[in-house]
């Protein structure tokens, strides 16, 4: 019984269409960061929105740059690593990598060079001197 009204349920967040369910989904992680765990991928995401995986892959895969959920959650944890390493110059790369969600300090250091062109060390002395 309680599987059938997931199931129903699921369906129903399906239905959604594409904005509602982009909207959705920037609000619910907006509003809780701490979601952005090393662990938290596309298949929890679509969990904690009530969709199917191939509904939220094709959602992705039709309408976004990002091109996949996990795609996606990268980014957001590297917009989060920036904010962190402008804001609080205290924090050493390891405290910033392990709070935006990254396990593997190396990984942030390669996801930060290729998106902005600047390792995370790099990228706080260039604010540094503002």
């Amino acid at each position: 019984e309680e599987m059938l009204n997931d199931q129903r349920k699921i369906q129903r967040a399906d239905m959604a269409d594409d904005g509602e369910l982009f909207a959705s989904i920037e609000a619910r992680l907006e509003q809780d960061m701490k979601l952005l765990t090393p662990d938290f991928d596309g298949e929890a995401l679509a969990k904690l929105l009530g969709v199917s995986n191939n509904r939220l892959k094709q959602l992705f895969q039709r309408n976004s740059i990002y091109k996949s959920a996990d795609n996606y959650l990268d980014y957001l944890r590297l917009i989060r690593a920036m904010q962190m390493l402008r804001e609080h110059p205290e924090y050493g790369v390891v405290a910033v990598s392990e709070e935006a969600g990254v396990n593997a300090v190396r990984t942030f250091q390669r996801r930060m060079a290729e998106a902005v062109g600047m390792t995370p060390v790099e990228l706080r002395m260039m604010v540094e001197r503002g």
